[in-house]
């Protein structure tokens, strides 16, 4: 998970799509409740409007678990869900917020539905789930204060919840802090599980970037070790080297936060090259 800056969407929005969220809110507000979600769905078309603005603040990577996945169709995530909230059935949702841009996140399938895997036997997504810290302060309509709401999820809208996270060398996603440091563990445990981010497929894949970033910093503290004025071909390759650990650490590479926190564990005292990445 690496931090998204959701403000710059405003740049990205269609030309009068304010106008007609606005629209859709009011008809949403107006409609009586048990057609509330009906008339959410109608409108649906204007959160899918900003599915490719979505997918150009994060190189099209789903913005929960850095996944990229070209043939499947990314659903926009209503980050508080807008019809029901699984942990309290006397919840209507958040529906006063269906149409508001800052509220959509860009997710992947395994992220966002949920399912079962038959090989681990895990169930994740989190489709309508959206636990707080402290429940006696959800909010239940637009006049509630939404600021008071200590969202259990970690946020890539948030920068502060990205760096909750650590990418272990065997694939998998661990809580940063240890479990003694609440909520900061609660959070990071939660998200790990209701995002599906320890998916097996998504772990696999993990796994091979970590080998392959271990093979090159093997590889460069090798040739750093013989860098001397008399050896170009050692200069070339250290060169080369660095340019690809700095590919795969970049927000633009897929699971970019994992190959970072891949590097920052093979770190030592006699090769400082690695820390300058």
């Amino acid at each position: 998970m690496r931090y998204i800056d959701i403000g710059e969407l405003r740049d990205h929005l269609p030309e009068g799509w304010e106008g007609r969220a606005d629209a859709a809110a009011e008809e949403v507000q107006a409609a009586v409740v048990e057609e509330r979600s009906a008339v959410i769905e109608r409108h649906s078309g204007l959160w899918r409007e900003l599915v490719d603005a979505l997918r150009s603040l994060s190189y099209s990577k789903c913005w929960y678990c850095e996944t990229r996945q070209p043939r499947s169709d990314d659903s926009v995530d209503h980050f508080r869900p807008k019809n029901r909230v699984a942990e309290r059935k006397d919840h209507p949702g958040y529906w006063w917020l269906a149409f508001d841009w800052w509220n959509y996140r860009l997710s992947c399938t395994f992220c966002n539905s949920r399912r079962r895997n038959k090989r681990t036997r895990t169930t994740g997504g989190k489709q309508d789930h959206f636990p707080l810290l402290d429940e006696a302060m959800r909010a239940y309509s637009a006049a509630d204060d939404l600021g008071l709401e200590n969202p259990m999820l970690l946020d890539p809208a948030r920068a502060g919840d990205t760096t909750l996270l650590w990418f272990g060398d065997d694939g998998h996603v661990y809580p940063r802090s240890s479990p003694d440091r609440q909520p900061q563990y609660a959070r990071a445990d939660a998200s790990i599980a209701l995002y599906h981010l320890n998916h097996p497929n998504i772990v696999e894949s993990r796994l091979v970037l970590t080998e392959e970033i271990r093979r090159l910093i093997n590889a460069g503290n090798d040739l750093f070790d013989r860098l001397h004025p008399g050896n170009p071909e050692a200069a070339r390759g250290h060169s080369e080297v660095v340019r690809q650990l700095e590919h795969k650490i970049r927000g633009s590479s897929q699971y970019s936060a994992a190959a970072r926190d891949a590097v920052r564990g093979l770190r030592d005292n006699q090769h400082g090259w690695i820390d300058a990445l």
